[in-house]
């Protein structure tokens, strides 16, 4: 038999992963007190990230492209593609993940590569499951550097596998 806080932390993760059980995020207290970035505005690279034209080996061991997106986890199959998460039609396709929870954790790992760890470069207000053309997305709203950001990750090839 299960244990009981075992199936807490499963609907817990289902609910995160399906949007509910997370609140939107709290309005801003005044107008100066949250900047919004643009809808496909690229941030800066993080410090080690490669600016050269193609990809390149960031300090980390981790590949970059010329914008310093990050296209791959040093140690790992798993390949960032596809566009910049501005959109679900520009949304980052994580490649090699074997199951849900290799791919989430992708996701994670992917923002810790652009602002640094997660809690002091970057907070997630919310996370949603979005469907679209047979196609499932992961849609994370964060905060970084006192910018709010939404990143789309095109969760297709792992949604469902456990």
């Amino acid at each position: 038999m299960t244990k009981p806080c075992a199936w807490m932390r499963l609907i817990t993760a289902i609910l995160v992963l399906s949007g509910c059980g997370a609140g939107p995020a709290a309005p801003p207290q005044s107008p100066d007190d949250a900047a919004t970035q643009p809808v496909g505005q690229v941030p800066p690279p993080r410090e080690g990230a490669t600016t050269q034209p193609g990809t390149q080996s960031t300090a980390a061991g981790t590949q970059a492209t010329a914008s310093g997106l990050p296209t791959g986890l040093p140690g790992t199959a798993i390949k960032f593609t596809g566009g910049d998460g501005s959109s679900m039609e520009k949304a980052i396709v994580i490649e090699g993940a074997l199951n849900e929870s290799e791919g989430v954790g992708a996701e994670y790992d992917y923002l810790d590569l652009l602002f640094g760890p997660q809690g002091s470069g970057w907070q997630l207000e919310q996370q949603s499951l979005l469907s679209d053309k047979g196609k499932y997305y992961d849609e994370m709203a964060i905060v970084h550097g006192g910018v709010q950001a939404t990143y789309y990750f095109d969760i297709t090839a792992f949604f469902g596998k456990w």
